[in-house]
């Protein structure tokens, strides 16, 4: 599993193109409608993950987290609104995942 940075990191890519991912934990902290203040910040938007994703040759079990509060339902609905190969997820405060079993 990777903790993928919050802005786009082309090496970051690069190498996860070279392994067999199984899980990726990346932010997509807010919705498509502030794709500036996303980018200001150096966060993800939906839009923005599914160009970051794009670069990932096999599917992966994606977990999504740093929503902005109060936005979860929003950015899920971009994020599922998208055709993606991958399993993309939301994680919630507290929540533990297992992977590989």
């Amino acid at each position: 599993m990777f903790l993928a940075r919050a802005f786009p990191n082309p090496a970051l890519w690069h190498r996860l193109a070279g392994i067999r991912l199984g899980a990726l934990v990346i932010e997509t902290a807010f919705r498509d409608d502030e794709h500036a203040l996303a980018a200001i910040s150096q966060h993800l938007c939906p839009s923005q993950l599914k160009l970051e994703l794009a670069q990932l040759k096999e599917s992966a079990d994606v977990f999504i987290t740093h929503i902005k509060p109060g936005e979860v339902e929003a950015v899920m609905t971009e994020i599922g609104a998208q055709s993606s190969r991958h399993r993309i997820r939301a994680l919630s405060t507290g929540q533990m995942i297992r992977i590989g079993q």
